[in-house]
């Protein structure tokens, strides 16, 4: 069934592909290749809800979709870095960057993890990190 429509699709002139491709919403054409993400990438954020921007950021991380997140870092980059004492799950990370960096080695997302990694180097972060305070556990008391 599916080769069948794919061999019907491939038969249509271009022309008429170009006619049915304009009436198709931004969103759709998004997700159809590399090519129309990076033109269209700036949709997301009007379809995306404000409070779901954040999950849609960990999906990205969490599935190593390492286009897409390359993409949102290169965005986000400077913003990010002022996000200034991150909470998530009982731990105050310095900053939003660190907080993905940790958030790439828990989900074992090693592409993601050299985006962030060229990102510190390149911002000068990343030297003598190891000395740094990046996160810090929070026990609530009452």
């Amino acid at each position: 069934m599916d080769s069948l429509f794919i061999n019907i699709i491939k038969k249509i002139p271009s022309e008429l592909k170009n006619d049915i491709y304009s009436f198709l919403p931004e969103i759709v054409t998004l997700f159809l290749n590399k090519d129309y993400y990076v033109t269209n990438h700036p949709v997301v954020r009007k379809y995306i809800k404000k409070n779901e921007y954040e999950n849609y950021i960990r999906a990205m991380i969490r599935q190593d979709n390492h286009f897409v997140f390359g993409l949102l870092i290169a965005e986000n980059f400077e913003r990010w870095l002022f996000f200034k004492k991150y909470v998530y799950k009982k731990t105050m990370f310095s900053n939003y960057i660190y907080f993905l960096q940790e958030y790439c080695i828990i989900n074992e997302s090693d592409k993601c993890k050299q985006i962030v990694k060229s990102y510190l180097i390149n911002s000068g972060l990343s030297k003598n990190q190891h000395k740094k305070n990046t996160s810090m556990n929070i026990r609530w008391t009452n």
